[in-house]
């Protein structure tokens, strides 16, 4: 769990005379250099038949339910609509193409920030709350 989320924890502040201090060291020059970035699934060599998202060509699919605000949806149906009239957006075709890859690159963007790069292990089970035991 992350300390901020859990109730009664809060996230660690960057106080005032922090930050003051971070911004003179940037300016003098002397301020820490940018960590290495850390190699994520993007730096795996992507097999370059399968779609955005999959992990090989014709990986078998798990069909999912949804809703959306009618503004988003609007612009889901704009979006699809402009990219297979124009073909300017590349890989999609349907609004499926648009979710496999928006949701990839934000599991891709939450692996980074909140689990040091490594993928996110599927769960045994898929509920909130204690596990169900059995009779």
């Amino acid at each position: 769990m992350n300390d901020a989320t859990t109730p009664g924890r809060t996230a660690p502040r960057r106080t005032k005379v922090k930050v003051e201090n971070q911004l003179a060291r940037m300016a003098a020059g002397t301020a820490d250099p940018p960590a290495e970035p850390v190699a994520t699934a993007a730096a795996v060599p992507h097999n370059p038949d399968a779609k955005e998202g999959e992990e090989y060509p014709g990986e078998p699919t798990i069909k999912i339910g949804t809703v959306l605000p009618a503004g988003l949806k609007g612009q889901l149906d704009g979006l699809v609509r402009f990219a297979q009239d124009t073909g300017d957006v590349e890989g999609v075709t349907t609004a499926v193409d648009v979710f496999r890859i928006a949701l990839y690159r934000y599991i891709l963007e939450a692996q980074q920030e909140h689990n040091g790069g490594e993928p996110f292990r599927a769960p045994s089970y898929n509920r909130r709350g204690r596990p169900v035991r059995p009779r």
